[in-house]
């Protein structure tokens, strides 16, 4: 093994271990995205809620910011994040509203 590649091996172990932990967290999002879809459904609410996606695209820009995370890939992350979320919610709507005619 060279020098280079012994001297990463440890950094990218550490991505690695990072990537899960990003992907444990991502899956149990996702968990509670398809719990509000189900409230949202029963209760007959607008899956996509504009002004709750813009405060959390400005809150997240504001705390990447402070920690020195470029906030326009963090936005660009989070609006693609959301509309995955808006995805499954509107899948949700659709099914319960398939059961309940």
């Amino acid at each position: 093994m060279s020098k280079a590649a012994e001297l990463l091996k440890d950094y990218r172990k550490e991505i690695d271990e990072i990537d899960e932990k990003i992907l444990d967290l991502l899956g149990r999002r996702f968990e509670i995205v398809s719990e509000v879809g189900h409230i949202k459904a029963q209760h007959d609410l607008k899956v996509v809620q504009s002004k709750r996606a813009e405060e959390v695209v400005e809150r997240v820009m504001r705390m990447a910011e402070e920690r020195g995370v470029n906030p326009f890939f963090i936005r660009s992350f989070y609006e693609s994040m959301i509309d995955e979320a808006h995805i499954i919610e509107h899948a949700i709507g659709d099914e319960y509203h398939d059961k309940s005619e």
